[in-house]
């Protein structure tokens, strides 16, 4: 992984403070897909802004083992090696 890429956010971790909202952030981050901003040692700085409606700027720092790679990018790397541009089936 490296900075830029899109993953997907699968786990978040079992102990997180419930004030100010970080639980429910957390949640909200679950299942969805954000790019990488920055890689700090096993930590993985994602910008989540886009799940408090886009306009605040937000990151979370996650360890890797909680992440996978975007299903989605991957598929269009390999649209973009075969040459299918077209639409996804």
């Amino acid at each position: 992984m490296k900075i830029g890429d899109r993953v997907e956010v699968m786990a978040i971790p079992d102990a997180l403070p419930e004030h100010m909202g970080t639980q429910a952030l957390f949640m909200k981050c679950l299942g969805r897909h954000f790019p990488i901003v920055d890689l700090k040692e096993d930590l993985v700085e994602l910008e989540v802004g886009e799940v408090l409606g886009g306009a605040k700027l937000h990151a979370l720092h996650l360890d890797r083992t909680r992440i996978r790679p975007s299903r989605l990018t991957e598929e269009m790397r390999k649209r973009s090696r075969t040459g299918n541009r077209g639409r996804c089936s």
